[in-house]
């Protein structure tokens, strides 16, 4: 025992010590509290007897504070163990911290000759409050304390804070036979705050609410020596995320009473409303889990017990109603109702899990549980006290199937599993457990992923990946994911700033290898599947993918930072940064925020530069934006959107890549398919100016979509051919333009110079519009702009379900219709492919087998296809062009041709070389020209045609020489 000098006593608080040898003052308290007081975080308290904190007056506790409970082998009436009583109209301000929590203990430590096993080596925290009780009269007085009211009729009796707050060791007698709670709470209303609160090794009940309406949460009780939970005379308060840890000789995680004076159906009626749950001993522990009984109601959902005797026992009922039929119970109205959620799990039970229901009704209560194991576990030592334990659920067990919908008010959370803990345990850093390393996780298949990744990492496809948080690739750091993998994105209700969507995040210097195929595709998606309660129309149930690279952007300074990522910086002055690949890779669910009013793209690519591969990837119910561009030069080929809640691609500050084959089918609530803007710091013509240039995109919606299919806007320039729009309001809609020229007229756009114009080709097909196929063009020159464009349907067709979404498509366009006629040339560059057709589809749907529509059965191809697109050749251009002295042309034919002829021509319709290839199989085919003729001589430098033919097809190309 620590050594103390007493210096004075005063009545009224306080006796000041001073421990010998110690650097801190120790300052003992006990008596009367009869003004405000303030405990410093630099002191040590003695509790010496009883402090009590009178009407009117405010102890304030500062985090990381220190109370040592004076300890005595021989606690009576006249030498009461030391104990906190607040009284009514008392405030205590007990407000810790995570990495500063207030602490009540014994003065003894766990090394001490008189310690045993921790427990009555002191009292407890009393909290007197005004909110309504049970009691005949409406008040009372906890036993052993003489005069001290609690009760009244203020529901919202505010009694102050305890919060961060942990009593060890204490559960000792106030008088004969009246062993302290961990903590009580008597007639203490609900604006009172208990939350991250513990009661540890306590002889008697950790915490327990004699009526009242307080709430409780994110609060456990570990090892006591009677119940975890117990309240009675009229408790009418809820609970959430609250831990029972019980060793061998604990009693109840509940007991729950409501009888006063004898009466089981007393009123205020005790209801308890209780959610998230964790109730775990060693295996066939001997006493019952729960017990409800003596008339009480109450709402008990997504709870978790592992190892009792029986697992829930109600008895000595009054006339409320024993229910698992929610719809039931709140049409028998509250609060004369008992009603315990069919999803609580159950496991390691020694006894029934339903005990003593309908008792008096010889036994007709068949409840309903879930057996299986969440993956929990705990051992104990040789006296039964805790050794080890796993308090988090298996990721993918039990404890996040069949989760409960919480009552809806201004207290509970919605959570995506059951029991106290998801994937995070809120207990590290400051509980008893952790402190005497007690916690553990065992190894599981599935793997969390979130924080910092600061090593090259792999990822493979055998493994199951569930993202918690922001999971971030830093600088030099390159994360491999093997093809096939999935990562399954954390669900929440309520994300926030303090608790932002999961999302991969690959910061500048870092780069993500994610290399997935059309047979095993990378997919990141919500943990939630679409069978869940919580799944909605699937948007918004997790974040999304950001990349951040070296690439020009028109923002001032050349560098920005993506909203609600602080100090990750994307931009700068590489336009060939390499982030890494993407390809064949699938992000559904997205969206959601990252911080407040910013929700996520499905994928972000800022600053991203062109060496970066972003190929065959969707993004499919994203709540936000599918893909979006800040700046950059980064290229897309073959890539969906699929039914987001905003737009499709979107583009601004100077980006200026490329983009071929790329997809969005929209269902009635999305966005535009572009919205393309170039306007930073207020300049219409900021520079970098945004310059996408697209070809061979398809938009596709229901008839009459209500808004606009393109917006080009705020001074963008820009490339667009080959594009089909089937159903829309306005087809393209051009405003704010800076000083760009906006033509169709190619000629006049090249001769204005790159990257100051937007050229939309006149081939562009628009049909099945409600409005107009321009909109705001030339808005300032009073509407002169008269562009031309292609009305007749490319025989594309969708519809949508009840809710607006896709419900059936066809993509591919008619054989010999308008998306074969009058096909633009794209541009010549490496990059680019000559199609035969318009749109992102011709003969081919490259979406088989891997995209969200095709998993979801809603894409229709027409049967006639396949007997019609065998007898066509596909063209899929020359690589490199321009060229020397060399290239490749390359080519799909749908069937087995036993000769395939490849004719170049020169500019004046001469045949310069001709060759013919016997038996060619269906399928992809290259064919090398040297730049030579027929005779074998090189040719010169210009623009030349070939033309592949078979006996009953042709198509044509052209390619340019440069010597």
């Amino acid at each position: 025992m620590k050594i103390r000098i007493q210096l004075t006593r005063v009545l009224m608080s306080f006796l000041f010590c001073m421990s010998i040898g110690l650097a801190q003052t120790t300052i003992t308290v006990e008596g009367e509290l009869t003004a405000d007081a303030t405990w410093s975080s630099e002191n040590t308290y003695y509790l010496n007897n009883q402090l009590f904190v009178k009407d009117g007056v405010t102890l304030t506790i500062e985090a990381g504070t220190e109370i040592l409970g004076r300890y005595d082998a021989n606690y009576s009436a006249d030498n009461p163990a030391p104990c906190l009583v607040v009284e009514q109209g008392g405030k205590v301000m007990a407000e810790g911290t995570a990495d500063a929590p207030i602490t009540f203990r014994s003065e003894l430590d766990s090394d001490h000759a008189n310690y045993g096993n921790g427990r009555g080596l002191w009292g407890g925290i009393i909290v007197n409050g005004y909110a309504p009780i049970s009691t005949t009269g409406g008040t009372n007085t906890v036993e052993g304390l003489t005069g001290v009211i609690y009760g009244g009729n203020d529901p919202e009796d505010n009694s102050g804070v305890l919060r961060y707050v942990r009593v060890w060791n204490g559960g000792s007698s106030i008088a004969p036979d009246n062993e302290i709670n961990g903590i009580t709470l008597a007639g203490v209303g609900r604006a009172t705050t208990v939350e991250f609160c513990e009661v540890g090794l306590n002889l008697d009940d950790g915490f327990e609410m004699f009526g009242g309406t307080v709430d409780l949460k994110y609060c456990s009780v570990i090892a006591v020596g009677d119940d975890a939970f117990d309240t009675d005379q009229g408790y009418q308060g809820r609970g959430q995320f609250l831990l029972v840890v019980r060793a061998d000789d604990s009693d109840k995680a509940h007991e729950m009473d409501n009888k006063t004076n004898g009466d089981l159906d007393s009123s205020p009626r005790s209801f308890p409303s209780f959610s998230n749950v964790t109730v775990i001993s060693a295996p066939s522990h001997g006493e019952d889990a729960l017990r409800l009984r003596e008339g009480t109601g109450g709402d008990f959902r997504n709870y978790i017990i592992h190892g009792a005797n029986d697992g829930v026992r109600n008895d000595d009922n009054g006339s409320e109603l024993v229910t698992q039929d929610l719809a039931a119970a709140v049409a028998h109205g509250y609060p004369d109702y008992l009603y315990i959620s069919s999803s609580i799990i159950m496991n390691g039970l020694a006894g029934d899990p339903w005990d003593d229901f309908d008792e008096a009704t010889d036994g007709t209560w068949t409840g309903d549980y879930v057996m299986e194991s969440a993956g929990l576990s705990m051992t104990v030592d040789a006296d039964g006290l805790p050794e080890a334990i796993d308090l988090t659920p298996s990721a993918a067990g039990s404890a996040y199937e069949g989760v409960d919908d919480v009552i809806e008010d201004d207290f509970f959370v919605p959570t995506y599993y059951k029991g106290a803990f998801g994937s995070a345990n809120w207990l590290e850093g400051w509980s008893y457990l952790d402190e005497a390393d007690l916690l553990f996780e065992q190894e599981e298949t599935v793997t969390l992923l979130g924080g910092n990744v600061t090593e090259d990492t792999y990822l493979s496809a055998s493994g199951t990946y569930y993202l918690n948080q922001q999971l971030f690739v830093k600088d030099g750091v390159t994360l491999t994911i093997e093809a096939g993998t999935e990562i399954l994105g954390r669900y929440d209700a309520n994300y926030s700033a303090d608790n932002p969507a999961p999302c991969l995040v690959v910061e500048q210097g870092g780069k993500v290898m994610a290399e997935g195929t059309a047979d095993a595709p990378i997919t990141f998606r919500s943990e939630l599947d679409s069978d869940h309660a919580n799944y909605g129309n699937g948007r918004g149930l997790w974040g999304g993918i950001i990349v951040n690279g070296y690439a020009p952007i028109s923002t001032t300074g050349g560098t920005n930072t993506v909203e609600g990522l602080t100090g990750v910086i994307y931009g700068g002055n590489d336009p060939e940064d390499n982030s890494g690949v993407l390809r064949y890779v699938r992000v559904w669910n997205g969206g959601s925020s990252i911080a407040p009013d910013n929700e996520i793209n499905g994928i972000t690519l800022a600053g991203v530069g062109r060496a970066t591969t972003v190929e065959f990837c969707e993004v499919g119910l994203n709540l936000d934006d599918g893909f979006e561009m800040f700046g950059g030069t980064v290229d897309l080929k073959y890539c969906s959107v699929i039914a987001v809640g905003d737009d499709a691609f979107d583009t601004d500050q100077g980006y200026q890549g490329r983009g071929q084959f790329l997809l969005v089918v929209r269902a009635d609530d999305s966005d535009k398919a572009h919205e393309m803007d170039n306007k930073t710091n207020g300049d219409l013509d900021s520079s970098p100016r945004s310059f996408p240039s697209f070809s061979n995109v398809t938009v596709i919606s229901a008839p009459s979509h209500g808004e606009d299919a393109l917006r080009l806007r705020e001074g963008t320039g820009g490339d667009f051919r080959n594009y089909i729009i089937h159903g829309a309001n306005d087809g393209v809609r051009n405003d704010d333009n800076g000083s760009e020229l906006v033509t169709q007229d190619l000629a006049a756009a090249v001769a204005h110079g790159y990257p100051d114009y937007l050229y939309i080709s006149s081939s562009i097909i628009m049909n099945g519009l409600a409005g107009d196929p321009w909109d705001d063009f030339d808005e300032a020159t009073d509407g002169t702009w008269t562009g031309d464009y292609v009305m007749e349907s490319a025989g594309l067709s969708m519809t949508v379900d009840a809710d607006g979404l896709p419900e059936a498509t066809n993509l591919m366009p008619m054989i010999n219709g308008p998306a074969y006629q009058g096909v633009d040339d794209v541009i010549e560059d490496d990059f680019f492919v000559q199609a035969d057709h318009k749109g992102a589809f011709g003969d081919v749907n490259w979406l088989e087998g891997w995209s969200w529509l095709d998993v979801s059965g809603l894409l229709n191809i027409e049967d006639n296809i396949a007997s019609i697109i065998s007898d066509r050749i596909t063209l899929h251009g020359n690589y490199p062009n321009p060229f020397n002295p060399s290239t490749d042309i390359s080519f799909n034919i749908g069937q087995d041709y036993k000769s395939v002829q490849m004719t170049v021509f020169n500019m004046v319709g001469q045949t310069v070389y001709e060759v013919n290839i016997p038996k060619l199989n269906a399928g992809y085919h290259a064919i090398k020209w040297e730049g030579i003729d027929q005779n074998g001589a090189s040719v010169p430098s210009g623009l030349y045609l070939y033309r592949i033919s078979t006996k009953t097809q042709s198509v044509i190309g052209k390619m340019t020489l440069l010597k």
